[in-house]
């Protein structure tokens, strides 16, 4: 049994809420509960939201800096972090994103020379601009048979779509009509989130 102050009265009393005050009965306070626990919810998920938007934005940024920035594979899958370890971005750096960043995040004549990872082929070899021509806003030389510059265990194609066999400095043309597969999108996978988080708040608040 709780005690209750009136503030009316004075008194003390042994009911669920005291005459004339507006204390919630034992019934509401659950209901209560949920509600503030589900707003307390939404506002952790927009305060998220707010402050990846912006990293998203600026990854983003630094796939439009290389060529075939955002369909880079590597072992069958996109890798849209493609300076980082974690496929997803983020975190450590790989060869490829170390150079990357020593070069100002821009796509250099030495960074398209180099071979960060050791494979025998150049970074522009593996991101289809071979002969170090490209720039930002631009249509690579090669849109297919794109491999991961960080890793050793990715390399080009031996044939792109067009049946052209890919060598050392060579300049290709995708095949008509040929489209690479669009990487997941770092900020429709934030949104997915913040989506799905919404949802299980709002399933708190009507239970």
């Amino acid at each position: 049994v709780s005690v209750l102050y009136c503030v009316d009265s004075g008194s003390a009393c042994l009911s669920p809420s005291c005459p004339g005050d507006s204390f919630p009965t034992n019934t509401e306070r659950p209901s209560i509960m949920k509600q503030f626990t589900a707003l307390s919810g939404a506002a952790v998920i927009l305060l998220f939201l707010a402050v990846s938007s912006p990293l998203v934005a600026a990854f983003e940024n630094y796939q439009n800096n290389i060529p075939n920035g955002r369909t880079v594979v590597r072992n069958g899958q996109t890798w849209p972090g493609v300076g980082h370890e974690n496929r997803a971005g983020g975190g450590a750096r790989n060869p490829f994103g170390a150079a990357f960043a020593a070069a100002g995040r821009s796509w250099t004549s030495e960074l398209c020379q180099a071979d960060t990872d050791g494979d025998g082929f150049t970074n522009g070899q593996e991101l289809g601009d071979p002969s170090c021509t490209w720039t930002a806003g631009g249509t690579p030389s090669r849109t297919t048979g794109i491999s991961h510059p960080g890793y050793a265990d990715s390399t080009p194609t031996t044939t792109n779509a067009a049946g052209t066999t890919l060598a050392p400095g060579a300049t290709t043309t995708a095949a008509p009509g040929a489209t690479p597969s669009p990487p997941t999108s770092p900020a429709a996978g934030a949104v997915g989130v913040g989506v799905a988080l919404l949802a299980a708040a709002a399933a708190l608040i009507v239970a």
